[in-house]
Order: C-alpha cells, then structure tokens, then sequence
C-alpha cells in the first residue's frame, strides 16, 4: 500500500480497519507451556551494584529497635514494707524510671520522686534508664519509700516547756538558791563523817561555799 500522498492520521485509520477485518490468530487468553520457552527474550546487561550486607542488617536492626521502642511494658509495682501494695501499670518501652516513680506520686504512694526507689531482682535502677533496658515486656518492681523531711516535719510535736508554778514568786527561788543553808550541810557532814575532824569538815564547806560563789 502506498503511503505517498496519504496523511498521518489517514494512515492510521486505515490501518486499524484491516488489523481488525480478520479475527486473531492467537486469543488474548493464550499462555504458552513453560517447557516450550526458548529464550526470555533480549540479554539485558549485568546491574552494576555492590551489595553491601552490613547494610541490610542495620536497616533490619533499626526496624527490630523500632518495633521495641512501641511495645508495651507491663509493670507490677509491689511495696514489701507498710504500707503495702501492688499495683498493676503499663508504660511504653521509651519511659523512664523517674516516670514511674512520679507515677507513684500521682498515686498518693509518696510526697515526692526523692522519696521512692525502684528495685528489680535487688538492683537499684536510676532514675535515667528506660524500660527498654530491662529487656522484658513484665517485670515485677520493688518499690520501697522512705519517709521524707517535709513529712518529718509534720510529724513531729514540738515540746513546750513546763509552765512555772505560778504560786512560787520568781524572787523567792532566786533567794533560796543565792543563800544555801551552810550550817545545815556542815552539821550534816558533821553527823555522816563522825570520824573526821572538826576543821576538816569546815575546809571542806568553805572549798564548797568557794564552788558555788564560782558557779554564779
């Protein structure tokens, strides 16, 4: 067929009216038996790439990392010391310590962060780490808490002091302990040393009389 003279277009649509005049040879369904394949068809080039396999493991490793970082981790937070309890929480693998620990608080378990310690298997863990490094999806926590200062301060009563005796005037006791009775306590000595002499008991209330008269 001479295509002189004949457009494009022309061209074309005379094409596709004898392509569909006669019905075809091979259906649309047609599948050829794989023991008949000769040849797949034009060789294509070698792919030029280096296969890196520490690669392959890192991307891996990242997508197992990932897949712990959003596990959850179930904690049993137990106190062996009254008051005692046990209380059942659930945190992401990313949490800390201290978050538990404020968790506590939140709970009316303690004041404060300060007050409480963690203890897994006897091991204190600080308040830095994550759950991740437990490196378990349940773990049953120790918990201990110890009374803070600001409690203590509570607590505690202050003293008052004992009221003076309201009857007794404040002149009298100053007078009673200015003038002792030296008579008294020499003829005192006088009766319980009957053996010593007369002037030794008398050196020795006026070495007493001295002691007092140094202590005022």
């Amino acid at each position: 067929m001479s295509t002189e003279g004949v457009s494009q277009r022309e061209f074309v649509n005379k094409f596709l009216t004898l392509a569909t005049l006669n019905e075809p040879i091979i259906s649309s369904s047609y599948q050829k038996p794989l023991q008949d394949v000769t040849t797949l068809g034009v060789a294509l080039p070698a792919l030029k790439y280096k296969y890196n396999p520490k690669r392959t493991r890192t991307t891996q490793q990242a997508g197992a990392e990932q897949l712990e970082t959003s596990t959850p981790v179930s904690l049993t937070l137990k106190s062996i010391k009254a008051p005692r309890f046990a209380i059942e929480k659930e945190f992401v693998a990313t949490d800390t310590i201290l978050k538990v620990k404020n968790f506590l608080v939140q709970e009316a378990k303690a004041n404060n962060a300060s007050e409480v310690k963690l203890l897994l298997k006897g091991k204190v863990l600080h308040d830095s780490s994550i759950l991740l490094d437990l490196k378990t999806e349940k773990a049953v926590i120790t918990v201990m808490i110890s009374a803070g200062t600001s409690a203590a301060k509570k607590d505690s009563v202050p003293v008052a002091e004992a009221p003076a005796d309201p009857e007794t005037p404040i002149s009298e006791v100053s007078a009673v302990l200015t003038h002792l009775p030296w008579h008294e306590i020499e003829a005192l000595l006088t009766n319980t040393y009957k053996d010593k002499d007369t002037s030794e008991i008398r050196a020795l209330v006026e070495r007493l009389k001295k002691g007092w008269e140094m202590t005022k």
